[in-house]
């Protein structure tokens, strides 16, 4: 549920603020808080995103390799820490590229109203430092515990039927964990990597700089698309909430006309 209210947070609010001055390009021209700030309202999302994922890909290992230890995990006080760890390493990370002398940030781009980052001679340990924090360890270890995820669940030994559809869909599940971790390094990788290796290429470059913002706009869009292809759980579920959608609306529509019904009928009594 955490990484469904970041997506949907990110389509609505992160992508269109950091998308459309781009395109609007020098129509707009931002105040000097909307570039300084923006990781504390955009970048950060991306980060915390991608520590939820990772938690969430160490939740599904652990419940795999040690059901005990996972047992532990679904406490209440488990849940907030859970949920709080990636807020509190996303909220430091952008706070000190935000507010912090550092050498690197971002700045309004003074040929069109999109941010671009800035980064001089001593902020390149910074940007290096950032990037590693903010997408190269949650990837690390994302990838190596949906590894581990689909090994051990590969080489679980036979059982009786009942187990053996229980590993089905730890396999169909892991396979979809997979998909989007590789999505998530196909989309977001690029453009971290362009910005704190060749910063200088991807700022000249425009079909570069165009190409990695769709891929890391339309990551978290993309997501379901994936989930829905890959798992039929995710398909399942998608039914029958759109069915018990349909029925919602069947029945209020029903209540309402009920309703209509009886307050024309007392106006035909009381007339």
């Amino acid at each position: 549920m955490h990484t469904v209210c970041l997506d949907l947070y990110i389509n609505a609010f992160a992508v269109p603020i950091s998308a459309i001055p781009f395109y609007l390009d020098s129509l707009f021209q931002p105040p000097a808080w909307f570039c300084q700030y923006q990781p504390l309202y955009v970048q950060i999302v991306y980060q915390v995103e991608m520590y939820a994922a990772t938690i969430l890909a160490l939740h599904r290992l652990i419940a795999t390799v040690s059901p005990r230890l996972f047992a532990c995990l679904t406490t209440t006080r488990a849940m907030f820490w859970m949920n709080a760890i990636p807020w509190m390493v996303a909220f430091v990370n952008n706070l000190l590229l935000a507010i912090g002398q550092t050498g690197y940030g971002l700045v309004n781009n003074s040929l069109g109203g999109a941010c671009m980052y800035s980064l001089s001679k001593k902020g390149v340990n910074f940007a290096m430092a950032y990037t590693v924090i903010g997408i190269y360890i949650p990837t690390a270890v994302m990838g190596l515990s949906y590894g581990l995820f689909l090994l051990t669940t590969r080489i679980h030994n036979s059982g009786p039927q009942r187990s053996s559809r229980i590993r089905r869909r730890r396999l169909e599940l892991s396979r979809t964990m997979l998909i989007l971790f590789v999505w998530h390094c196909v989309s977001l990788q690029p453009v971290s990597i362009m910005v704190a290796v060749f910063p200088q290429i991807y700022r000249t470059n425009l079909e570069l700089q165009l190409t990695f913002r769709f891929l890391a706009n339309s990551c978290s869009a993309i997501n379901p698309v994936f989930c829905w292809c890959s798992s039929k759980l995710f398909q399942d579920g998608t039914v029958a909430v759109s069915v018990a959608w349909q029925d919602a609306c069947v029945a209020r529509n029903r209540s309402e006309r009920s309703g209509r019904s009886q307050h024309q009928e007392r106006q035909l009594q009381a007339s």
